[in-house]
């Protein structure tokens, strides 16, 4: 089964789950941070490394390569 977003792309149901599974965490990482729960104010980078693999595993070939090279034009590098 495939979604097609707003911005017009087709994405798998498991894209979309990788999705969510990045956004829960992220979530989980800045609930543990936020020294409301006792946490020290800062995010473990093994949290953000865990949602950055979701992320990957969320987009679109096409998009990754996009995201680099917008990425790369920003920081003025080819």
């Amino acid at each position: 089964m495939t979604f097609i977003t707003q911005d017009g792309v087709e994405r798998t149901s498991e894209q979309i789950e990788a999705a969510f599974a990045c956004c829960r965490q992220l979530q989980f990482a800045c609930a543990m941070a936020s020294e409301d729960n006792d946490g020290t104010g800062r995010v473990h980078w093994q949290d953000i490394d865990d949602a950055l693999g979701w992320a990957a595993e969320a987009l679109a070939p096409g998009e990754r390569l996009s995201i680099a090279a917008s990425a790369a034009a920003k920081n003025g590098t080819p």
